[in-house]
C-alpha cells in the first residue's frame, strides 16, 4: 500500500517535559496544507500519526477502508413468521411465588 503524506501538516513526538496527556505535537504550514487540501476530494480525510522505522513521527492519509459484508443467508421470505418471547405471567411457572419474594416483590427483571 503506498503511503500518502499529508503535505504541510507535521507531527512530532512530544517533549520529553511535556505531561502525560500530550499525545503528539502537530505542525500546520497553513498554505501548503491549503493547497494539498483542495487537491483532495472526499469530504473527510483521515490522518494517521505513525513513527517510522528510525523513530520520527509523521501523519500519512489513512486509506483503511471496511471490506462490504456479502449476505450469505437467503432473505427472508413473505410467509416467515417471526416468534416473539412472552415473559411467563407472575406466579405462573417454575421460580419462587410472589409470597416467597416477599420485600423484593417489583418490576426488576433481574
Amino acid at each position: 500500500m503506498e503511503k500518502i503524506f499529508v503535505n504541510g501538516l507535521m507531527a512530532k513526538k512530544p517533549r520529553d517535559q511535556a505531561p502525560d496527556w500530550v499525545k503528539c505535537n502537530i505542525s500546520i504550514r497553513r498554505e501548503e496544507l491549503m493547497y494539498w487540501l483542495s487537491t483532495e476530494t472526499k469530504d473527510w480525510i483521515n490522518v494517521q500519526v505513525c513513527e517510522s522505522k528510525g523513530g520520527k513521527w509523521y501523519a500519512e492519509v489513512d486509506t483503511w477502508e471496511p471490506t462490504p459484508r456479502t449476505n450469505s443467508a437467503p432473505a427472508p421470505s413473505s410467509s416467515a413468521v417471526t416468534l416473539t418471547a412472552v415473559p411467563p405471567a407472575r406466579g405462573s411457572g417454575p421460580g419462587p411465588s410472589a409470597e416467597a419474594l416477599g420485600e423484593f416483590e417489583d418490576d426488576i427483571p433481574f
